[in-house]
C-alpha cells in the first residue's frame, strides 16, 4: 500500500519517528455541511458555532465523524492567513 511505504520512507529518509502514527482512513460520508475557516486554529470554536447554527436551522444533526480539510501549510503560513474546510457528516433530524 502506499501510505505504508510513505510511512517507511518519512521515517528512513527523514527520521521522523511519529510517521509510524499514521493511519489511512477511508470514509463514505453521504450529505455533509461545511465552512471555510479563515484564521488561527484556536479560534476554530467560532466558525463550529456557525455551522451547528446552520445544522440546527435546517433540521440536521451528526451524522459520522468531524474531519477538517487544510488548505495552508500551518508551517509556513500566519495565523490568521490559514484556511481550513471544517466539515460534519449530517442526517435530517427525526422530528
Amino acid at each position: 500500500m502506499q501510505v505504508e511505504k510513505a510511512i517507511e520512507e518519512v521515517v528512513s529518509k527523514k527520521n521522523r519517528l511519529h510517521a509510524v502514527n499514521v493511519r489511512f482512513y477511508e470514509m463514505t460520508e453521504g450529505l455533509s455541511v461545511q465552512v471555510l475557516h479563515m484564521g488561527a486554529f484556536a479560534d476554530e470554536p467560532a466558525s463550529l458555532q456557525k455551522l451547528h447554527q446552520f445544522m440546527e436551522e435546517n433540521n440536521l444533526t451528526h451524522n459520522g465523524l468531524h474531519h477538517e480539510i487544510y488548505l495552508s501549510d500551518f508551517r509556513k503560513t500566519p495565523e490568521h492567513r490559514l484556511k481550513t474546510i471544517l466539515r460534519e457528516p449530517v442526517k435530517p433530524l427525526m422530528l
